[in-house]
């Protein structure tokens, strides 16, 4: 269906008029679907030339990294792209995050969670904007789906209904991913994320059972907490960006945007 949007929407205008026009004289031409049509009072006239508007992309509005966290509008390509400048701007309205939020993650990873993974989450939440408390962690022996349900169960009867909750994956298991997913989505309605071990840390340096776990890249390693912190603030309620009102020259209209993105190579996947 993505595939088949992309293909609708790029394609140029002046060819999708023509397959239009040749769609509208195919069913006039049809003796059937014109007795069809005028049973129902239905009538297809010629298509119309109507002078349309193009506008220049939009600006979109973003907060800075800076303490103050000022509004700044950056503007967008002419493929409406902004990536780039993504990486370098706070989101507009943060969410609000009263309770405290939940790791839960394989017991081998201890060591690095709380020391890289949490402060850096932490680091990257108040550049952009973000407060929450830090962030509690359980961690678990066995990694079966039960383990990871049996856990979240327990922490909400005993500390309460956490903020948001991150969920780290030793390997990517379809089975399991559904069943915890259900739990928190539908079960529970708990804003959560879902993390693959591997999107965060390579191999163990040595074979030892107490040895560390190396990052990926420092820089990957940043810019994938920080992906994962905007897909939290959506969750969450706050708003990471949106189109300055400045560039919205219509009144009285609704705007509906339309992302495509092409297949992963992995389309099964569904963890980051």
């Amino acid at each position: 269906l993505m595939n088949e949007i992309y293909e609708a929407t790029s394609a140029p205008i002046e060819i999708e008029k023509e397959k239009l026009d040749a769609f509208i004289s195919k069913l006039k031409k049809n003796s059937q679907i014109s007795s069809l049509f005028a049973k129902w009072g239905i009538e297809i006239n010629d298509g119309l030339k109507v002078t349309g508007r193009v506008f220049e992309p939009p600006k979109i509005m973003f907060r800075t990294r800076q303490s103050d966290h000022a509004e700044v509008e950056i503007q967008a390509d002419n493929n409406m792209r902004f990536e780039k400048e993504l990486r370098n701007v706070g989101v507009t309205v943060p969410p609000r995050l009263n309770s405290v939020p939940l790791i839960i993650a394989p017991s081998s990873l201890n060591h690095d969670i709380k020391d890289k993974f949490i402060p850096t989450l932490i680091q990257i939440s108040q550049e952009i904007g973000i407060r929450f408390h830090s962030p509690d962690l359980v961690d678990l022996e066995n990694t079966n789906s039960n383990s990871y349900r049996k856990e979240i169960l327990d922490y909400i009867l005993k500390k309460g209904t956490p903020s948001f909750i991150i969920v780290i994956f030793p390997d990517v298991n379809k089975e399991r991913y559904d069943i915890v997913k259900q739990l928190l989505t539908v079960e529970l309605g708990i804003p959560s994320q879902f993390v693959k071990s591997s999107t965060l840390f390579s191999n163990k340096v040595s074979s030892d059972a107490d040895s560390n776990y190396n990052l990926i890249n420092s820089k990957i390693f940043s810019n994938i907490c920080h992906k994962l912190l905007l897909q939290i603030t959506a969750k969450t309620g706050g708003v990471c960006y949106h189109i300055s009102p400045t560039t919205l020259p219509l009144l009285n209209t609704m705007i509906v945007g339309i992302t495509i993105d092409k297949p992963s190579l992995n389309s099964n996947d569904p963890i980051l």
